[in-house]
C-alpha cells in the first residue's frame, strides 16, 4: 500500500482535494492496521477489517488492473488480510 500511496500522490490527474482524500484514505488505513495488531479481528464482521479492504480496493483501483490483480492474489494469502 506505501507504493501505491506514493505513487498516487505524485500523479498529476488529482486535485489538491483528491490528494488530501488519498492522504485521509492512508491514514485511515494505518489506523486500521494499528488497530488490528491490539485486537483479534474477525474479517468478515469487523468493521476496522472492512474499513482497510475498502481502502485497498480504492487505491488499487486508481492504480489500476495490475494492482486489482496483485490485491485479489494477495487476499488468497492469510497472512495478508
Amino acid at each position: 500500500m506505501r507504493q501505491w500511496y506514493r505513487r498516487l500522490i505524485k500523479d498529476p490527474k488529482f486535485s489538491h482535494e483528491q490528494l488530501d482524500q488519498i492522504d485521509l484514505k492512508y491514514n485511515l488505513y494505518l489506523e486500521a492496521l494499528e488497530h488490528r495488531q491490539l485486537i483479534n479481528m474477525d474479517k468478515d464482521i469487523s468493521p476496522t477489517y472492512r474499513l482497510k479492504s475498502q481502502i485497498e480496493d480504492i487505491f488499487a483501483q486508481q492504480i489500476g488492473l495490475e494492482a486489482v490483480v496483485l490485491l485479489k492474489d494477495m487476499r488468497q494469502f492469510s497472512a495478508f488480510v
